[in-house]
């Protein structure tokens, strides 16, 4: 097999968040006193960082940070209780670990919310580690996150021309390129909240409709 290092995100990839990310959003644009669409037209928030999403709303760094403090006001209670896995999550991350795969979550949602949100889905035991963006925003994009990921599986030591065992697995146009910034490639899944369309313009490797295609196209290259 080509990949020995797993790259997997968490929104929309191994868990469906929506209700708790939208809902959460809602909450803060009701509490900042702002009007907004219906629920559909809320999906392109699920992954990217709340810096820009909320930036589409407030014109000023400081009513973005409030917004992402109500944000979070409801998410850290409620919101991130909220989540369920996608079908045959669980068998997939068990197929993947048996095969020997080191297997690292990166995700640009928080890593303290990621960790909290993965031991109570009952899947941390499959992760060797959780990377995910820090509250502070030092570490907020899928870059930053990868970086940190990266940084610390390798050593310190990643070199895109020498470490070609990696692989991103995705559902957004930013996880494949946060990923394409550091020569990894991408297999998109087509069940979370991003288009094929999506995926393959973004420059995906590859797309999968499953979590058990996921299986068989990372065994098979």
């Amino acid at each position: 097999m080509k990949y020995k290092n797993l790259l997997i995100d968490l929104d929309g990839t191994i868990i469906d968040s929506a209700d708790g990310v939208i809902n959460s959003f809602r909450h803060a644009l009701d509490c900042m006193g702002v009007s907004y669409g219906d629920r559909s037209s809320m999906i392109k928030y699920m992954g990217p960082p709340l810096s820009e999403s909320f930036s589409e709303y407030f014109d000023t760094p400081e009513e973005v940070k409030a917004a992402i403090e109500k944000y979070r006001e409801r998410y850290s209670v409620i919101g991130w209780k909220e989540a369920t896995l996608f079908p045959g999550i669980d068998k997939m991350l068990a197929a993947l670990m048996e095969a020997g795969f080191g297997i690292y979550m990166a995700t640009s949602k928080p890593e303290g919310y990621a960790v909290k949100i993965a031991e109570n889905l009952g899947v941390a035991e499959y992760f060797d580690r959780m990377f995910g963006a820090s509250f502070d925003g030092k570490i907020n994009t899928k870059e930053e996150v990868l970086e940190y990921a990266l940084n610390t599986i390798y050593g310190g030591k990643y070199d895109r021309e020498v470490n070609r065992d990696v692989l991103m697995i995705g559902d957004r146009y930013f996880d494949v390129r946060g990923a394409a910034f550091f020569g990894i490639p991408t297999l998109g899944v087509t069940f979370g909240y991003g288009s094929e369309e999506e995926l393959r313009e973004a420059g995906a490797a590859d797309t999968v409709p499953t979590a058990e295609d996921v299986v068989k196209w990372v065994m098979s290259h």
